[in-house]
C-alpha cells in the first residue's frame, strides 16, 4: 500500500495489513473493560508511612531475635481507624513484603513467617465464642501441618514446632491441656495429631473434658509459646474488627497480650476507632495492655489523602494524574466518600452502572461527559445503599448466594454453599456454585480463602443481609439454613451456634418448640466449656421462654427438660453474680421438682447465694443441716463429745486400719449430695475462723 493511501487519525493509523491478526494495541482491552466493568489496581496507596512503621516494629523483633527465647522479642500493634478505610488491606501488603524480604532470619522466603488472621463480624459476636481465634487457630494448624511446602526448611520448621509442643508439661500430648485444646478448639486436632509419636503413643482418650475458662486460657497460652518458641522469625497475628469480639474472646486476649512468657510473636488487633468508647470492653483491655508497656504501639489509619485518591483513579481509567478530566472526577469522588478507598470504589461502581463513567469501545478508553455537580449527584452518599444497588443490578441466582450467605457469619466452603443452594426445587451441582462464586468475586462481592468463601467487606454483608430481609420468603429461608447447618455441621460447632441463633430469632409459631428448647439446652453446654458463660446463660434464658411459651413447663415430657434448664439456669446465675436471678430459678425447682434428688443442686445452691452474698456461714450451715436431714442425715448443730466419739468410731471402722490417703485412691463421683455436704463443711470451718477474727 502506498504511502499516500495511510491515513493518520487520531487514535491510530491505519496502516498496511500484513497480518489479520494486527489490530491498533490499544484495542487489547481486559474483559472486564469489554463488559464495562472497571478494574481496579492490586497496589497499595498513601499507606508508604504506616507501612515503614510496622516494618521497623517488626525490624527491632528481628534485631532482638539472636536465636534465643528473649524477654523483649514481643510487640502488640492496636490499629484504629473507620470501615473502609483500608486496615486489613495494610496487614496483607506488609507481610506480603516481609516474607519477599531478604532480611529474615532464614533463606527461606514465604515459609519462614508464620502468619494467622481471623475477623469478628457484627453477627458472630452473639454465636460462637472466640470466633475469630478460631479462625486464627485454623490458619496455624494448616500451616504447620500442609506439606506443599516440602523444602528442607519448612520442614525443620515443623519438625521444630512439633517437638515444642510435645514437650510441654501442660499440653503435650496425653496431658490434660492437650484434651483441653482439641475439646475447645477443633481446629486444633490436625496439628495436636502430628506432634503425637508414629505409634500413636500419646493420643488422647475419648472420656469427656470438664474444662474451666481459667484453664482454657492457660492452654492457649501455652499453645502459643511452644509454637513461637520454635520459630526462626517471629509470628504474625492479626485480628480485625475487634469492636465486635465477644467477652470471652476479651478475657483470652487480657492473658496472651500481657503474658511477659509469650515472646517471638507480633500481636495486631485493629478496631473501628468510632465505634469504641472509654466504657467498651476492648478499651478497657487496651489500657490493661498498654500500662508501662513499650512494646505497644498504637496506630490510628486515616482516610487517605486526596493526592492518593487521585492516584488510584486515574490508575483505575488508565489516565494520567494531571489530566483534568481525572481531577474533576477525583474531586468529585473525594467530596463524597472524603478519601475512605472502600467507598470510593463502590462510588466508581455506582457511576459505572449508572452509565455516567463507560467505557468507549470506539476511543478504548474511560469517558464520562457529565459536569461535576452531575457526577456528585450520582453518587450515594449511604455505601450500603450503593452496594445495595450494585445486588439488585446482579443475575438471580448471585442474589440468592449472597443473601444465604448473608445470614452466616462464617466462612464457608463449597459443599455447604451447594447444600444452601438447593431448595426451593432448585438443585445445583458443585460446579455450578463454584461458578456462581467466582462471579461473585469478579463483582468484587466475595473472596477466596481456600477452601472457603467470605464476603469481601462486611458493608458488602450488610447489603446482602438487606437485600435478603426485603424477600417475602426470608423465614422459610432462615429455616432451611438452619436445618443445613445442623444437618452439615454435626462436627463443626460454630454450625450449631448460627443454627440455634437464626432458630431463636424466628416466631415460635415457626418452630418445634421441644426441638428449639433441646438445641438451646446442647448449645448451651457447648459454650459452658468454652467458657462463654454469656452466651451459655443466653441460651438457657431463651430455652426456657420458648418452653414457657408453648406452656409446658414442668408437664408430660417437657419436664425432664426443664428440670434441666433450671439447674443449668441457677447454675449460670450464681456463677455470674446475679444472685437475685439464682434464688429465683431455686425457689422455682423447690417448688415444682418431684423428688429431693431432684432438688440437691438447688439446695446446695441456696446455701451458696446465702453466704457468697452475706458471709452468714453459720446460717449457711444451719440451712446445710436442715437440708440433710431431708435425706435421712441428722446431724445436730452442736454436737456433743459423746456425739463426736460415736462418729469417730465409725471413721475408724470404714477406713479398717487404712490410712486416710487411701481415700485418694478412690474414683470422683459426680454428686450433687457430695456437694452440698462440701458447702456444708466449708460454711462450718469459716464460722470456726471467723470466731477468732
Amino acid at each position: 500500500m502506498a504511502d499516500e493511501f495511510r491515513i493518520e487519525g487520531c487514535h491510530g493509523t491505519i496502516a498496511e495489513q500484513k497480518d489479520e491478526a494486527f489490530y491498533d494495541d490499544r484495542s487489547d482491552a481486559s474483559d472486564d473493560e469489554e463488559k464495562g466493568k472497571i478494574k481496579f489496581p492490586k497496589r497499595l496507596y498513601g499507606r508508604e508511612k504506616e507501612l515503614d512503621s510496622l516494618e521497623r516494629l517488626y525490624g527491632g523483633m528481628l534485631t532482638a531475635f539472636d536465636g534465643n527465647y528473649r524477654d523483649d522479642n514481643s510487640q502488640v500493634v492496636f490499629l484504629s481507624g473507620y470501615s473502609g478505610v483500608g486496615k486489613s488491606t495494610l496487614i496483607k501488603e506488609f507481610v506480603k513484603q516481609l516474607r519477599s524480604s531478604k532480611n529474615l532470619n532464614t533463606e527461606n522466603n514465604s515459609s519462614s513467617i508464620i502468619y494467622g488472621a481471623g475477623k469478628y463480624s457484627e453477627q458472630n459476636s452473639a454465636s460462637s465464642p472466640f470466633f475469630a481465634i478460631i479462625e486464627v487457630l485454623e490458619t496455624l494448624a494448616n500451616e504447620l501441618c500442609e506439606t506443599k511446602d516440602s523444602s528442607d526448611i519448612a520442614n525443620e520448621q515443623r519438625q521444630k514446632v512439633w517437638e515444642s509442643i510435645r514437650q510441654s508439661e501442660l499440653i503435650g500430648p496425653g496431658k490434660e491441656g492437650d484434651a483441653i485444646l482439641r475439646a475447645t478448639f477443633p481446629v486444633l486436632t490436625p496439628l495436636l495429631d502430628s506432634c503425637m509419636d508414629t505409634n500413636g503413643k500419646g493420643a488422647t482418650g475419648d472420656s469427656a473434658v470438664h474444662s474451666t475458662m481459667s484453664a482454657i486460657k492457660e492452654c492457649t497460652l501455652q499453645l502459643f509459646c511452644a509454637i513461637c518458641r520454635a520459630l526462626d522469625n517471629p509470628m504474625i497475628i492479626f485480628l480485625d474488627d475487634l469492636q465486635w469480639a465477644d467477652e470471652a474472646s476479651f478475657d483470652m486476649l487480657n492473658v496472651l497480650l500481657t503474658s511477659s512468657e509469650l515472646q517471638n510473636l507480633m500481636f495486631i488487633c485493629a478496631y473501628r476507632s468510632n465505634e469504641v468508647d472509654v466504657e467498651h470492653s476492648f478499651s478497657k483491655l487496651m489500657d490493661n495492655v498498654s500500662k508501662g508497656d513499650e512494646s505497644v504501639e498504637k496506630m490510628e489509619l486515616f482516610s487517605l489523602s486526596p493526592t492518593s485518591i487521585t492516584a488510584f483513579i486515574a490508575d483505575s481509567v488508565k489516565k494520567e494524574e494531571d489530566d483534568a478530566e481525572v481531577q474533576e472526577l477525583s474531586s468529585a469522588v473525594y467530596q463524597t466518600t472524603m478519601g475512605n478507598i472502600f467507598f470510593t470504589k463502590q462510588a466508581l461502581e455506582e457511576l459505572v452502572r449508572k452509565n455516567i463513567l463507560f467505557y468507549d469501545m470506539m476511543c478504548f478508553e474511560w469517558r464520562w461527559v457529565v459536569t461535576k455537580v452531575e457526577l456528585a449527584n450520582n453518587m450515594s452518599a449511604d455505601v450500603v445503599e450503593s452496594v445495595l444497588g450494585k445486588i439488585r443490578d446482579l443475575p438471580e441466582e448471585i442474589q440468592e448466594l449472597l443473601s444465604l450467605m448473608a445470614y452466616i457469619p462464617n466462612a464457608l466452603d463449597v459443599p455447604t454453599l451447594k447444600a444452601l443452594m438447593c431448595h426451593n426445587g432448585a438443585t445445583y451441582e458443585e460446579s455450578q456454585v463454584k461458578d456462581l462464586l467466582q462471579q461473585s468475586s469478579d463483582e468484587g462481592m466475595l473472596l477466596l480463602v481456600s477452601p472457603n468463601w467470605i464476603f469481601a467487606h462486611d458493608r458488602i454483608r450488610q447489603a446482602s443481609l438487606k437485600f435478603a430481609s426485603e424477600k417475602s420468603d426470608s423465614e422459610e429461608t432462615l429455616l432451611h439454613i438452619s436445618s443445613v447447618l445442623l444437618a452439615e455441621g454435626s462436627d463443626r460447632e460454630w454450625c450449631q451456634y448460627v443454627a440455634v441463633d437464626i432458630l431463636n430469632s424466628l416466631p415460635v409459631e415457626k418452630t418445634d418448640c421441644y426441638e428449639l428448647v433441646k438445641l438451646n439446652l446442647k448449645v448451651s453446654h457447648l459454650a459452658k466449656n468454652s467458657g462463654a458463660l454469656g452466651k451459655e446463660n443466653a441460651l438457657l434464658r431463651k430455652g426456657l421462654e420458648s418452653l414457657k411459651s408453648s406452656g409446658r413447663t414442668w408437664t408430660g415430657n417437657s419436664y425432664e427438660i426443664t428440670l434441666k434448664l433450671y439447674d443449668a439456669l441457677l447454675v449460670s446465675e450464681y456463677s455470674s453474680g446475679a444472685y437475685d436471678a439464682a434464688r429465683a430459678a431455686i425457689d422455682e425447682v423447690i417448688k415444682n421438682a418431684k423428688t429431693p434428688d431432684e432438688k440437691l443442686i438447688a439446695y446446695s445452691h441456696r446455701i451458696l447465694c446465702l453466704t457468697s452474698e452475706t458471709s452468714d456461714f453459720g446460717k449457711g450451715a444451719e440451712i446445710g443441716l436442715e437440708i440433710l436431714s431431708k435425706y435421712g442425715f441428722d446431724i445436730p448443730l452442736s454436737p456433743t463429745k459423746a456425739v463426736m466419739a460415736k462418729e469417730e468410731m465409725k471413721y475408724k471402722l470404714a477406713l479398717r486400719n487404712r490410712s486416710i490417703s487411701c481415700l485418694t485412691t478412690l474414683p470422683i463421683k459426680d454428686d450433687p449430695l457430695l456437694d452440698l455436704c462440701q458447702q456444708l463443711n466449708l460454711c462450718a470451718l469459716c464460722k470456726f475462723v471467723c470466731s477468732f477474727c
